[in-house]
């Protein structure tokens, strides 16, 4: 509606296509499977992981969370890693003021607007 030019491929949208991903894995929740094998190392737990499913290796290579090394790893462990929830905050403020940016008369449906974490 501006007549600027949208960049899907550009931040903050890949982050929120993640977001989303990790939104709906959440939500339609389903067994997870897991490729585990003994973990060599005397600390952690006694099974690790041998591969992580694709979300947990997107969410790291963003630098959202740290894989730990000697324990298991979920899904739902990895979205309840401190990292996720101010990232997937700062997210959101950065789609809605992108949003605001394409069509500048648009206000977000809230009662007042949120303030992103640092």
């Amino acid at each position: 509606m501006s007549g600027k030019e949208v960049d899907f491929g550009s931040q903050p949208l890949q982050d929120f296509g993640l977001l989303l991903e990790l939104r709906n894995w959440l939500v339609h929740l389903r067994p997870e499977p897991l490729t585990l094998r003994e973990n060599p190392s005397e600390e952690g737990t006694s099974l690790i992981n041998e591969e992580f499913h694709k979300l947990i290796e997107r969410l790291a290579k963003r630098k959202v969370i740290q894989i730990p090394k000697s324990h298991l790893l979920s899904v739902t462990g990895a979205a309840q890693l401190p990292g996720v929830a101010p990232w997937s905050l700062r997210i959101a403020d950065a789609v809605l003021k992108e949003v605001h940016r394409w069509i500048p008369d648009w206000r977000p449906p809230m009662v007042s607007p949120v303030e992103a974490m640092p």
